[in-house]
């Protein structure tokens, strides 16, 4: 009932417009095929229908094997992506992982880094440039060559009313007390400060 395929050496996949890139490879899992199931059971909410449902279902993941210790995976999800564009980005060189571990997860693409500190902790960015926040924090930055431009924070646990971050280029190092949105708009970003 259906199909599966795995692989070491698969780089990318395309499916439904979306592409995904592999950059560290992998024990890459590919299946399609009738799965049924209830809403119910999927989302545990009391609210949606426990009747059950079929229909043909593409599931793609990295097998991690049983109860991995320290491993590490990286995985790049491209929306709207063509196939084309899913090879391109696949190959390109302005993707460099940062950090890939239980504190920090941060991504430099092109001028762009992406980052999710899960706890108060540092960034270094290059033996220049580096970036530290006190609060766990989602955290956009445009950098070029050392130098800092547009910045975006938010707090996604809604547990901080400010976060102190600093940036570190070269000698100079500037700090900023980010105040964040409260309420209804807690978790909101904060944009170029």
């Amino acid at each position: 009932k259906g199909q599966q395929t795995s692989s070491k050496t698969l780089e990318w996949v395309h499916h439904g417009n979306v592409g995904y890139i592999f950059p560290k490879g992998g024990n890459i899992v590919i299946k399609k095929g009738e799965v049924t199931g209830s809403w119910r059971r999927l989302n545990r909410q009391t609210t949606v229908s426990d009747k059950p449902v079929s229909n043909n279902i593409f599931s793609l993941y990295l097998n991690h094997g049983q109860e991995p210790q320290n491993g590490q995976y990286a995985y790049i999800v491209a929306p709207q992506a063509s196939i084309e564009q899913t090879q391109k980005l696949a190959q390109s060189k302005d993707i460099t992982i940062i950090s890939n571990n239980p504190d920090l997860q941060a991504v430099k693409y092109g001028e762009i880094i992406y980052a999710a500190f899960y706890k108060s902790g540092e960034m270094k960015i290059d033996k220049h440039l580096s970036v530290s926040v006190d609060a766990p924090s989602l955290l956009i930055l445009k950098c070029n060559n050392s130098k800092t431009g547009k910045i975006v924070l938010s707090d996604p646990t809604h547990k901080s009313d400010k976060i102190n971050i600093s940036i570190k280029s070269g000698k100079k190092t500037t700090s900023h007390n980010v105040i964040l949105p409260k309420d209804q708009l807690a978790g909101s970003n904060v944009k170029s400060l």
